[in-house]
């Protein structure tokens, strides 16, 4: 049983961190890579943590930069999927961002097969309502 636990006891760790780096990340202007990844990281914990509605505004936000890496990109758009979807919001939306991650992805240069894949296998999952 403490097995099952040590994620969620991680994540809740994470979180911790995480809470008090982003407003420091903002407040010393938007240094997009760091604060990007911080709220994916953030939103990755509540996701886990099974509170999923929590992550979805950050991640809007992020969603709306125009100028964040494409890889970034599909990342965001994977987890933001992934929180509309947990938290029983707009799933028709979800399936949408999993599909434009996919095709992102798919256009950034190197070897991303492992992230393909995982997008690929989160919308073959996610098809019903």
């Amino acid at each position: 049983d403490g097995e099952r636990l040590a994620p969620a006891r991680l994540a809740d760790e994470q979180l911790t961190v995480l809470e008090a780096a982003i407003p420091a990340l903002e407040r010393d202007g938007l240094v997009r890579k760091e604060l990007t990844r911080a709220i994916l990281d953030r939103a990755a914990a509540w996701i886990a943590l099974r509170q999923p509605a929590r992550a979805v505004e950050s991640l809007q936000r992020v969603a709306a930069i125009d100028d964040i890496r494409p890889q970034q990109r599909a990342a965001v758009e994977i987890t933001l999927a992934r929180a509309l979807w947990d938290s029983g919001r707009d799933r028709t939306g979800a399936r949408t961002l999993a599909s434009h991650a996919l095709a992102v992805i798919r256009g950034v240069d190197g070897d991303h097969a492992g992230d393909t894949a995982q997008i690929e296998r989160w919308i073959a999952s996610h098809t019903g309502a």
